[in-house]
């Protein structure tokens, strides 16, 4: 691996906009120097109708996905990397580039009590380590060593706890266990410092009644905890569902939020974006539906969003994930008009930016059946491993099976195909198709590293020589590893290279034109 010191002063430090406006250099304005108010503005002409809200990202997303509307989008399936554990309702979750799983149980205890709920909900200690993290090279579930390690008495309650990475921690909400014995702790959050790999525990006079499997997701420096069951195991009322948890006082508020209030009976999955959170819903009866809600997070006013797009039938054992400004959804169940129930083999988004529904064009491998499965964010892609599926060689008292692999749906560009007459190729915008190549790391042959940090950057040779005669001397002298160039660079911040990596990026401004 070829080592580079930086300092202070290389290009990744020069501003995009300095003062007043100006352009340093003679480089044409692109989308990225509009406003956010420009972008909003722009964004509304290429939907065709005004866009209220949205952060920058978005905003740049919409316009850029419009102007380049003659590629087709269509969502891949592929095989995805390492060993699949044998575990359901477990916590998988990405930090630093890296899959972590966090508890759950093993899926034999699904498969010998197929119809006995209670067993899925066992807190018996099986063994397993609390966290795992999957080694990139070999693909094998490594257990991570951490202080403050619990005792028996809190693995069992905090067998299931919810959890959700913020910051660089992750918080289990909640006890899961509503059979524990007189005595045993019952911190209502636990936090694991990931980069410290310590636990501690937090716990409050005042606390959310839905302790067990409530839906968690990360706003600012809050934690926003919608649902749950209570000690009982009874579903917690409309009323007391929405908590938010301050991360910096380790204090709980109780929300009262206005509006059609969702049920917690029905909530299926929560996500936060550009400052509204997004509730998942279905009633489970035959010709039932899938509904959103939409939360402002500055007015705490629930409304029910109007059924745009495809008619999705109402799921079940589930795990919504969000990947590029779109809710996935995929697997679980649905019961049919008879009563029978059946796996889901569709892949279906909610756009956030339109607020509709669609059934995506899936193109790859067979998206495979699967329920309780463990599913995140992963390097843009969503990665699904663990769970159970159908098996119909069996019985029907014994049609389940444990999922053994591990597939990632990514979104990919897709050139449409020339229809006769028409031979009138598109024109070719250089600077996207290589900006679009780079973030699906397609024929990149140049891993960047930050010394000490565990991020990297995959890269072409090309780009960076181009930019840099260092990087040019220093790529042409060093033989690549395993088909790869690597560069460790020293003394210089992830988020400096990663400014520097889309300064060179955004430096190409080649377009060619065929006709």
């Amino acid at each position: 691996m070829a080592m580079l010191r930086l300092w202070g002063t290389t290009k990744a430090a020069k501003p995009a906009l300095p003062l007043h406006g100006q352009l340093a250099s003679d480089k044409p304005l692109t989308i990225e120097h509009l406003s956010t108010s420009q972008l909003r503005d722009l964004a509304s002409i290429t939907e065709e109708k005004p866009v209220a809200h949205g952060n920058r990202a978005l905003l740049l997303d919409i316009v850029q996905e419009k102007l380049s509307s003659d590629l087709g989008k269509q969502w891949l399936v592929e095989h995805g990397k390492g060993d699949c554990p044998a575990r359901v309702r477990g916590q998988l979750f990405s930090f630093a580039g890296e899959l972590y799983v966090y508890r759950g149980a093993p899926t034999s205890r699904i498969l010998n009590n197929c119809y006995d709920r209670s067993a899925w909900y066992s807190t018996e200690d099986d063994g397993e380590n609390l966290i795992m993290r999957m080694e990139k090279h070999t693909g094998t579930w490594v257990p991570v060593s951490f202080a403050g390690a619990p005792d028996i008495s809190w693995v069992q309650a905090h067998a299931f706890s919810t959890g959700h990475v913020l910051k660089g921690k992750f918080y289990l909400c909640g006890t899961n266990n509503p059979n524990l014995l007189p005595g045993l702790r019952q911190d209502d959050v636990s936090i694991y410092d990931l980069a410290l790999q310590q636990w501690k525990c937090a716990t409050t006079q005042v606390k959310p009644k839905g302790c067990q499997h409530p839906f968690i997701e990360g706003y600012n420096d809050q934690l926003i905890q919608f649902g749950g069951r209570d000690r009982r195991h009874l579903c917690v009322r409309a009323e007391e569902a929405l908590w938010t948890f301050d991360t910096t006082a380790l204090t709980w508020q109780q929300r009262h939020p206005s509006g059609p209030l969702p049920e917690p009976v029905d909530a299926r999955g929560l996500a936060v974006v550009n400052d509204h959170a997004y509730l998942l819903a279905s009633q489970l009866f035959a010709g039932g539906r899938l509904e959103v809600y939409e939360l402002d997070l500055a007015t705490w006013v629930w409304r029910l969003l109007p059924g745009q797009g495809s008619v999705l039938p109402c799921l079940r054992w589930f795990t919504p994930v969000v990947i590029q400004g779109q809710w996935l959804v995929c697997g679980g169940q649905t019961e049919l008009a008879d009563h029978t129930v059946q796996f889901n083999t569709s892949l279906y988004t909610f756009d956030f930016a339109t607020l509709s529904w669609a059934t995506a064009e899936v193109g790859g491998e067979a998206l495979q059946p699967r329920m309780e499965y463990m599913a995140t964010c992963h390097q843009g892609s969503l990665v699904i491993m663990g769970g159970v599926q159908p098996d119909y060689s069996y019985p029907e008292d014994k049609r389940l099976k444990a999922a053994e692999t591990v597939q990632q749906i990514r979104l990919r560009a897709v050139e449409p195909a020339l229809k006769e007459p028409d031979l009138t190729l598109r024109r070719y915008n250089t600077q996207r198709d290589i900006r679009s190549m780079r973030k699906l790391q397609c024929l990149t042959d140049t891993r960047v590293v930050v010394e000490g940090c565990g991020q990297e950057w995959h890269v072409h040779a090309l780009m960076l020589a181009s930019a840099s005669t260092v990087f040019r001397h220093i790529l042409e002298d060093v033989q690549p590893t395993g088909g790869k160039h690597e560069l460790l660079l020293t003394d210089i911040t992830p988020d400096s290279v990663e400014l520097l990596i889309d300064w060179i990026y955004d430096s190409l401004e080649g377009c060619l034109n065929f006709t």
